[in-house]
């Protein structure tokens, strides 16, 4: 009996006339639907009559392209799933630009004239929660009391006054917020309230990527709040 590997050594120039590329073909050396099909005709066509190929090996053969052929068909309806997911995500996020979205930032950069809303973030009541702004030469130039707080999300609004009573320039700015808890302070996260200026596809192709004021770029993940 001719074996597979026997009837694509021999039996390929056969079919090769009718259109099977080989390995030395310039446009793919992979087998494909129409090429596999041609092979297992070649090998029933160069078979020994005395001892023809066993049933069993034949279905092996099928069940083996079978599943070669169903998990490229699968693969490729879960790209085009994907694609129209991520489509369809980007054109929900894109109904965001010019709202405002609150998002976990230690920081932002700001105009002047402006000023830096958000929350910060309490995992207990505290008696005194305090807030300083940082410019970027390490110095404080604001500071915002917000007295006594439930645990929670405690929300705050820096007009960008100053500590001697002026405005902010333009800038970034750190967040510095610390709430006593007991007999000590301690630092708590914050968040930042800013605008959405654009939506795109992320650097990895999944999800959706807004592009926010004074704080650049961030996943639609990433979104705490939306007003």
């Amino acid at each position: 009996m001719s074996t597979l590997s026997e009837v694509q050594s021999a039996g390929i120039r056969t079919v090769s006339s009718s259109s099977v590329q080989t390995s030395s073909s310039t446009e793919s050396s992979a087998l494909g639907q129409d090429d596999f099909m041609q092979l297992m005709l070649a090998q029933f066509q160069n078979q020994d009559p005395f001892s023809p190929m066993d049933n069993g090996e034949f279905l092996g053969q099928m069940a083996q392209f079978s599943t070669v052929n169903g998990i490229g068909e699968m693969q490729t309806s879960l790209e085009d799933m994907l694609y129209s997911l991520q489509s369809n995500q980007v054109l929900e996020a894109s109904a965001l630009v010019g709202k405002s979205v609150l998002v976990e930032a230690s920081g932002t950069t700001i105009a002047a004239g402006e000023g830096i809303a958000g929350t910060v973030e309490l995992p207990v009541s505290s008696q005194s929660v305090q807030l300083e702004f940082v410019n970027a030469a390490g110095s404080v130039v604001g500071r915002l009391q917000l007295g006594e707080q439930p645990a929670g999300e405690a929300e705050f609004s820096w007009d960008g006054t100053t500590l001697d009573g002026g405005q902010a320039p333009a800038g970034e700015y750190q967040i510095q917020a610390t709430f006593f808890n007991g007999d000590a302070n301690e630092a708590a996260a914050t968040s930042v309230r800013a605008a959405v200026e654009s939506v795109s596809f992320s650097s990895g192709g999944v999800g959706a990527e807004l592009t926010l004021k004074g704080l650049g770029s961030c996943s639609l993940s990433d979104v705490k709040e939306i007003s």
